[in-house]
């Protein structure tokens, strides 16, 4: 299955494409403007994907920290 990120950026390239194809100027500017939210749907997933790495990594010093002191004793 493909990740929420892949998606996004597939349909990006899918409109960019699609507005490079003989049309009116209004259906290539929508699409061009589609494409966009596209690509900021994509960057708000990296972001939050990043975030959430940060986090897990934090969780995991904390639980490597906590096993050190618990491990060193009164």
């Amino acid at each position: 299955m493909r990740s929420r990120l892949a998606i996004y950026q597939a349909r990006v390239e899918e409109c960019r494409q699609q507005a490079t194809l003989p049309q009116n100027a209004a259906q290539k500017d929508r699409l061009l403007q589609v494409a966009e939210q596209w690509a900021e749907m994509a960057e708000r997933v990296k972001k939050d994907r990043a975030h959430f790495d940060r986090i897990k990594r934090g969780a995991a010093s904390s639980r490597r920290h906590l096993a050190r002191i618990a491990s060193s004793g009164p």
